[in-house]
């Protein structure tokens, strides 16, 4: 998977054979994993993949830093029912919120991967949590429908030890919002929602006002359904 893995990979001429690579090496790294559950194997197949993610990030390898991404959010689905991941997974996620590329295929793995862990960041993975949620606002201008579906999902996984952070994401939310597809709106809203939930009972109206906040203006000023652009508010507002 490391070498023949990788979108630069010079063995695979057409995108659709190298996805379909990419996939079957990774069942593969997966069940080896399962195979070696419980015995000493396991933890050596991932230090095999920790080490080589760690290599390829130390020499800017970011092609080779993805590939190793992906290899995880295999393991990671497979854990997803499990009361815990792995301890490799708290390293190779703080490799993420470190990443320097840009390339939207590497982020779009990383946000994958993040996904993949959803169900742990409530407990785990708590720590990560907000570093998690920060990195998927930040790259909604990338990947909009990826990072905010999965900020969406973490949020309703750990929303309660995100809502020290709900001012700070609100407004982050704001500002970028408006500028996203209808859906990508409504799931970073959503996101928000999922935090304030978790509010004390007395203050959870507030919390709904301010999200909606942007929503209730837009609307107070009139919608002009006649033309495609007050339809398209419309739709944006209510969805």
């Amino acid at each position: 998977l490391a070498r023949f893995g990788r979108r630069d990979s010079p063995h695979s001429e057409e995108l659709a054979a190298l996805l379909q690579l990419r996939e079957a090496q990774q069942d593969i790294v997966t069940d080896l994993l399962c195979i070696a559950a419980d015995t000493a194997e396991a933890p050596r197949v991932l230090a095999l993949l920790q080490g080589h993610l760690e290599r390829a990030e130390a020499a800017g390898d970011w092609h080779g830093v993805e590939v190793m991404w992906y290899a995880f959010s295999g393991i990671a689905a497979v854990f997803a029912d499990e009361p815990s991941l792995p301890d490799a997974f708290q390293p190779v996620l703080s490799s993420v919120f470190r990443c320097e590329a840009g390339i939207v295929d590497h982020c779009t793995t990383a946000a994958v991967l993040l996904r993949d862990c959803g169900p742990h960041f409530g407990r785990q993975l708590q720590p990560q949590l907000v570093p998690a949620v920060q990195w998927l606002m930040a790259k909604v201008p990338q990947i909009p429908a990826v990072a905010s579906e999965t900020m969406q999902e973490l949020c309703g996984y750990g929303g309660q030890h995100l809502v020290p952070h709900l001012a700070e994401f609100l407004k982050v939310v704001e500002a970028s919002a408006p500028q996203t597809p209808p859906d990508v709106d409504a799931a970073l809203h959503g996101s928000l929602a999922g935090i304030a939930r978790h509010l004390p009972a007395d203050q959870v109206p507030a919390a709904f006002a301010e999200i909606c906040r942007g929503t209730a203006r837009s609307l107070s000023e009139g919608v002009d359904v006649e033309r495609d652009a007050g339809r398209a508010l419309l739709f944006r507002t209510t969805c």
